[in-house]
């Protein structure tokens, strides 16, 4: 994506975006499924979690001591050409209680991010989390 938006489109989001701070934003929110998870406490737990991290677009982070599974994926909503969801008055109550400036633009939105397992996976036992490795 272009670091700016082109000037008729931001004119146009200016007029169609409730919130003046996301008016010259790409919808970045909209690029981010994000669900809380719970911790790992054991291996059957730990093994899902670096599952997940098998997928290219699929990620594990901590913030604020709460953990979340994030899959980078754009919104079915989202259009593409400028930004505005298509679904906006029947928007998910996820989407109307998002609002700047607690989102990714304006806030570091995770204090450690996973994109692999084996770090995962050191970051828990060196956490003990889970308090031993289970030999093989």
């Amino acid at each position: 994506m272009p670091d700016k938006l082109p000037v008729n489109i931001k004119e146009m989001r200016e007029k169609n975006v409730d919130i003046e701070a996301c008016a010259d934003c790409k919808s970045m929110c909209c690029y981010d499924l994000v669900m809380e998870i719970d911790a790992p406490r054991s291996e059957k737990d730990l093994a899902t979690l670096k599952w997940y991290l098998h997928f290219k677009h699929s990620f594990i982070f901590i913030y604020k001591n709460i953990w979340y599974h994030l899959v980078r994926s754009e919104c079915r909503y989202l259009d593409t050409n400028t930004y505005l969801c298509t679904n906006y008055k029947d928007r998910s109550s996820k989407c109307r209680d998002h609002m700047p400036p607690k989102c990714e633009r304006y806030e570091k939105w995770y204090d450690i991010l996973f994109d692999d397992q084996r770090k995962l996976e050191n970051y828990v036992y060196g956490k003990k989390l889970i308090k031993t490795k289970k030999k093989n």
